[in-house]
């Protein structure tokens, strides 16, 4: 709010707030000093996301049913790191969670209708080191989401039509020197497309630079933002009340 403030355009870290009601106070904020937020998923910008969206749109793999997604890792635990340090909004939800979150929504370009979400939590520290979150959409379209700290290492989605799966194999943080491999399966034939190295950062920034100078509200950084923490606090919400959270339209 302090850089809205200021006149300063925002690309901040997500997960940028920790409640809904926080969010529309900031996006509020930067319409007032009419500058720019955004929430800083880079993975949306790499290009095997647009192949992606492309090869469903083509009709691919046919009618889509399932988003299935999986982030995490193995942390060690760390009083100097911020992920375990409640106060600065720390855990695998806010962490690692809401990619798979904002991937879902990407990818099925909708908000889902309703969420249950269980979080695993470290009650010494007082937050959650892993989850599990299913998200329902309209036409019977459902997010399977599986994150947390304590896993093996999985960077993964896949989508589940009638027709096939497509699978990205390292959806969220791919290396600057890697190629991203997106396998298509349909009829028990694998097909590899082979996306060249991208460095998803530098497009973020470029993207943002971009809307800077045309000095653009077209640009749906706020919506994404304001959806993305709008389902987040559902998600907490269905934790603690262990209840299916239902979005109002």
């Amino acid at each position: 709010i302090k850089a809205a403030q200021s006149g300063k355009h925002i690309l901040c870290e997500k997960s940028v707030s920790l409640s809904y009601n926080s969010a529309k106070k900031i996006i509020k904020e930067c319409k007032k000093n009419h500058v720019l937020i955004k929430e800083n998923f880079t993975f949306k910008l790499h290009p095997q996301h647009e192949k992606i969206l492309k090869l469903v749109k083509k009709d691919t793999i046919g009618n889509i049913h399932t988003f299935s997604a999986r982030y995490g890792f193995n942390l060690p635990f760390s009083k100097k790191n911020l992920r375990f340090n409640k106060k600065l909004g720390g855990g695998s939800l806010n962490d690692v969670g809401c990619y798979l979150i904002s991937a879902c929504m990407f990818i099925f370009n909708d908000i889902p209708r309703s969420v249950f979400c269980n979080l695993n939590m470290n009650k010494k520290l007082g937050v959650d080191i892993s989850g599990n979150i299913l998200l329902n959409f309209t036409n019977n379209r459902i997010g399977i989401l599986s994150f947390g700290y304590e896993n093996y290492f999985q960077s993964t989605y896949d989508i589940w039509g009638n027709r096939g799966i497509i699978k990205s194999e390292r959806a969220f943080n791919p290396k600057d020197k890697m190629k991203s491999i997106i396998s298509v399966n349909q009829n028990d034939i694998v097909r590899k497309i082979i996306i060249p190295e991208s460095n998803q950062f530098q497009l973020t920034i470029e993207n943002f630079c971009s809307a800077i100078q045309k000095n653009s509200r077209k640009c749906n950084f706020e919506k994404e933002f304001l959806n993305q923490a709008l389902i987040m606090n559902a998600a907490r919400n269905s934790n603690i009340k262990n209840s299916v959270i239902y979005i109002k339209n």
